[in-house]
């Protein structure tokens, strides 16, 4: 259970209904002005993104009277998550965690404020003494509410819990959570993360602490260990990332601060997209400690918007903006009452900042780091259309997925999405926005320097806007026909461009909505396969639908073949979900465990492999036949035909033809088929829910193993959504591997 004060969605947090929110001047490439920064940050609201409602966590809220102060309180009752939850959160992060950094550290990073900090009074340090003698953590956030709001700046209140008896994610019997909101009078509740501006996690005990600090005089920072061992520790931390990640998956941010106060010892800590800066641990209870900490929260509630970590190109739309949005014909399945946000696009070609207004999101970050994608239906506010916007963090030094698909178009490739803008998001201060965790790993890090990679964050707008394959195809046919054309892009981009896709999955096909012909999404980790970089070419795409042989053997190069053979998976994986309704429940979660979510840490490949019962299937014809397809489905048909055809690519028997000879050889086969009328086609039916163990994954839900309702509320780009949400994770050896929820996570860092 949790106790969290709460405000509501945007209903309080409009914009005055004549007030301008962005100056535009046309300006020149040559300029370094940014437009947005003539936004009077004071007085415009900050959006919340928000989940998808199928996304959320289970929330029943229980009202309760204030208790004893000012804090509009509720009492919220949340399913508590796993150890194991909290264990796999610590695993996939533990490498993204620098320091200790000095105590200090958050001074570079918030601008001093200009009104003066109030006097530290000898009763405020007299009270946090008495931290060394309390055995309690409601005591303890009494006692820190009371002494810390002096601090506060205006507008801004510190909320804590004072009720005995309640948890929050807590392993000991009273737990109290606090968290710093900005104040508004016309706030109503909301039950979550979405408006938290800070958080505090306090702990009764110093030995809580899951971090241990560097003593120079005893050894180097090479040898040290900052993270205690131990499940307890791994747990503590795995709190600690649950929190940052779940309010910055419900709010626009570029970053997010959260403290850590363990009896009368406090951490002050950052986090991004990179990772989380994690200072020294610092007494509170003492003149000095106390100082500190008052500049910290001094500083942070008198600094603007955008350096206390909010997204300053994301606004809150004005009532006339969310009328336009709730009333369009096409976006009233994504609309959420109160959640309409504009958000803000800079075009460099065009020189100019580009207004689109978005709602509920369809697919939202589940992770702390990484690309961290989130996507909307949007509306174009200059012209009226409906758009895809899809808001990432790209790791600098590749190529912007904009740039890659229009060289496709330039081509003139056939069914990828058509580009309406893109680039990186500004940051309201001359520049873009970017992480900063990475800049502190050569001098602050302990142990082996992890590979912490610098991102950008960077949005993309597509004129292309569909279904994915999990709601879109209602036949056995419709899913084929959908699938071609995306096998269509992808021999068009390699005959033309030479480009490898990487990332064929369930979750980047969609149907578009107009045409309804399949597109093929997500190009961001296309590669080249021509010329010397062909070897160079690492494993990527996610877990359940990449080629054996990159499963077993990672560090093989990407070729096009295994992208062909994704295809096949990807086919295979929609039959037995959607269409083989003989299949019990159990034969579903049994071939999904074998063939899709197969795994292992191999110490001799320094990797996770799997991918055996996958070959073992191609060559064997049960794996068509326990289908229980009749002989004339036209889906029976291809799975045996393309098993065929790749079986001959997949062994030394046979000599391999041309890459450009083998995208021809399934292109005619699957037309064959598509024309064949005597085939029969199946019916998508709804499948009862299978009772595989869920995760509410760090990374965005690729897939889920139920099908469901064709509804596009339901829908998600690029991820199909259905109950229980079983997401696929993703990691890389570089760019980025997808993989099943329990499997053992490589130590590289680009995650989605």
């Amino acid at each position: 259970m949790l106790i969290i004060v709460q405000r509501t969605s945007l209903a309080g947090l409009r914009q005055p209904e004549n007030q301008v929110t962005a100056v535009q001047p046309h300006f020149s490439h040559s300029e370094s002005k940014i437009p947005i920064d003539n936004v009077d940050h004071s007085d415009v609201s900050i959006a919340s993104p928000f989940l998808p409602k199928g996304s959320r966590p289970n929330l029943k809220p229980i009202p309760i009277a204030k208790l004893g102060g000012p804090w509009n309180m509720d009492l919220v009752v949340e399913d508590t998550p796993s150890v194991a939850h909290y264990e796999r959160l610590d695993s996939e992060f533990r490498d993204h965690f620098v320091g200790p950094v000095p105590k200090d550290f958050f001074r570079e990073l918030l601008p001093k404020a200009m009104a003066s900090m109030p006097h530290l009074h000898s009763s405020v340090v007299g009270a946090l003494a008495q931290f060394n003698s309390m055995g309690e953590e409601r005591l303890l956030c009494r006692t820190f509410h009371k002494q810390t709001s002096p601090y506060l700046g205006e507008g801004f209140r510190l909320a804590a819990n004072n009720s005995p008896g309640i948890s929050y994610y807590s392993e000991h019997p009273q737990h109290d959570e606090s968290a710093l909101f900005q104040d508004n009078k016309d706030l109503t509740v909301s039950r979550d993360l979405e408006t938290s501006e800070l958080h505090f996690e306090v702990k009764v005990s110093v030995s809580d602490d899951p971090f241990r600090d560097h003593n120079p005089l005893l050894r180097t920072r090479a040898s040290h260990h900052f993270l205690k061992s131990g499940p307890d520790h791994a747990i503590r931390r795995g709190q600690l990332i649950a929190y940052a990640t779940d309010a910055c998956a419900r709010q626009h941010r570029q970053f997010y601060y959260s403290v850590l106060i363990c009896h009368h010892r406090a951490r002050i800590i950052r986090w991004d997209r990179s990772g989380a800066l994690v200072s020294e641990s610092f007494n509170c209870s003492d003149a000095e400690g106390i100082a500190l900490l008052g500049d910290f929260l001094w500083r942070f509630t008198h600094a603007p918007p955008a350096a206390r970590g909010w997204d300053p190109t994301v606004l809150a739309a004005s009532r006339e903006d969310e009328s336009a949005f709730a009333q369009h014909p096409v976006l009233e399945e994504w609309y959420e009452d109160g959640s309409v946000a504009k958000i803000f696009v800079w075009d460099p070609e065009k020189e100019r900042i580009l207004e689109f207004l978005v709602s509920r999101a369809v697919v939202s970050p589940l992770s702390m780091v990484g690309r961290c994608t989130r996507g909307f239906w949007a509306l174009d506010k200059a012209t009226g259309s409906v758009v895809f916007v899809k808001d990432t963090w790209r790791v600098c030094g590749m190529e912007p997925e904009g740039n890659i698909i229009q060289r496709l178009l330039d081509h003139k490739v056939r069914n990828i999405p058509e580009l309406h803008s893109h680039g990186d998001v500004l940051d309201g201060n001359h520049g873009f926005q970017h992480t900063w965790t990475q800049q502190y790993v050569n001098d602050y890090s302990c142990g082996r320097n992890p590979q912490i990679l610098r991102y950008t964050h960077y949005r993309l707008v597509s004129k292309t806007v569909g279904h994915s394959l999990a709601n879109a195809p209602e036949n056995s046919r419709q899913l084929l026909t959908a699938t071609r054309d995306a096998f269509e892009a992808l021999s068009d981009a390699y005959n033309a461009c030479g480009l490898m896709h990487r990332d064929i999955s369930i979750g980047n096909i969609i149907v578009d909505r107009v045409s309804r012909k399949g597109i093929l999404i997500d190009w961001e980790m296309a590669h080249e396969f021509r010329g010397s970089s062909a070897r160079t070419c690492t494993r990527s795409g996610t877990w359940q639908f990449m080629a054996h042989e990159l499963l077993r053997k990672p560090k093989r190069p990407h070729l096009p073949y295994h992208d062909i053979e994704s295809f096949f998976w990807v086919v295979f994986y929609a039959t037995i979900l959607w269409f083989a309704s003989k299949l019990d429940v159990k034969c579903v979660q049994d071939l999904i465990h074998d063939l899709f979510d197969e795994h292992k840490l191999d110490p001799f490949e320094g990797a996770v492999t799997g991918g055996r019962h996958k070959r073992v299937a191609l060559i064997d014809d049960d794996c068509v036949n326990c289908t229980h397809l009749p002989p004339t489905s036209i889906l029976y048909a291809w799975l045996k035909k393309f098993r065929v055809l790749y079986l001959r690519l997949d062994t030394d028997l046979f000599e391999r033809p041309t890459v450009e000879k083998t995208f021809e050889i399934f292109d005619e086969a699957w037309r064959t088929l598509l024309k064949d009328e005597s085939q029969t086609t199946e019916n998508r039916f709804v499948r009862k829910a299978l009772t595989i163990e869920t995760h509410e994954s760090d990374i965005v839900p690729i897939a889920t193993h139920q099908s469901g309702s064709f509804s596009p509320k339901a829908d998600i780009i690029p991820s199909p959504t259905s109950l229980p949400t079983r997401p696929f994770l993703q990691t890389a050896d570089l760019p980025g591997i997808k993989y099943p929820s329990t499997a053992p996570l490589l130590n590289n860092p680009l995650k989605r």
